[in-house]
């Protein structure tokens, strides 16, 4: 495994699986059953790991869609995860929660993807092209039609912003992982993820102003 795929503070890590709040008592359950499900392939059960990337599928697919990742790229990260949590299953701490171990694994992974693609041209949230920022032409027929035009379009402008600020609305505000965990699975300082989220934020909010102003402008004329 890559070294910057390791957990490095698996004291801060136990400290996080252990100090749970009530409200997260079933997430920890699912997350129990999964690194049974991971230790059973490591011990040779020849259907534990099958079950384990059914189980994880959908957050790291979404992970993956929200990063950036283009459509027809996803299935090889995807399986570059699943070849990295196979080949360190061996230095997997079972006493350790499985789920931040798992997206520090993914986590590294889209960032090693952008390390190696970054000659190629990425979205940014300056873009305003037709698959972009301002798509004010598009016609609002009712209310519903509005909100779920603006959740895509916020979906499409979370893939523009930055990585480090990416990674930190997707964790925090998305799969509502807490922050101090968050900060762990990125390997960063908390105030650090802090700074990220709220640049975030203030970006995404900025960008949502204008837009607004626009379509205000589109329909008054």
């Amino acid at each position: 495994m890559d070294s910057d795929d390791q957990v490095d503070n698996p004291a801060k890590l136990r400290e996080l699986g252990t100090q749970a709040p009530p409200g997260v008592k079933a997430k920890r359950r699912e997350s129990l059953d999964c690194r049974d499900l991971l230790v059973g392939h490591r011990n040779g059960n020849s259907e534990a790991f099958g079950e384990l990337v059914s189980r994880y599928r959908a957050p790291i697919y979404s992970y993956l869609v929200r990063s950036g990742i283009r459509e027809s790229q996803r299935d090889d990260v995807f399986q570059e995860v699943f070849v990295k949590i196979h080949s360190s299953c061996a230095r997997y701490d079972e006493s350790l929660p499985l789920t931040p171990w798992v997206f520090t694994i993914v986590v590294n992974t889209v960032r090693s993807f952008y390390r190696k693609h970054s000659s190629e041209e990425f979205n940014s949230l300056d873009d305003e092209s037709e698959s972009g920022a301002l798509r004010a032409d598009i016609p609002i027929g009712s209310d519903f039609a509005q909100a779920n035009q603006t959740r895509s379009w916020i979906e499409d402008q979370l893939t523009r912003l930055p990585l480090d600020q990416k990674e930190a609305i997707i964790l925090c505000c998305i799969q509502n992982v807490d922050q101090a965990e968050a900060a762990t699975m990125l390997q960063i300082p908390l105030g650090t993820l802090k700074t990220n989220l709220r640049r975030a934020r203030l970006k995404l909010t900025e960008a949502l102003q204008r837009r607004n102003l626009l379509i205000e402008r589109e329909g008054a004329q």
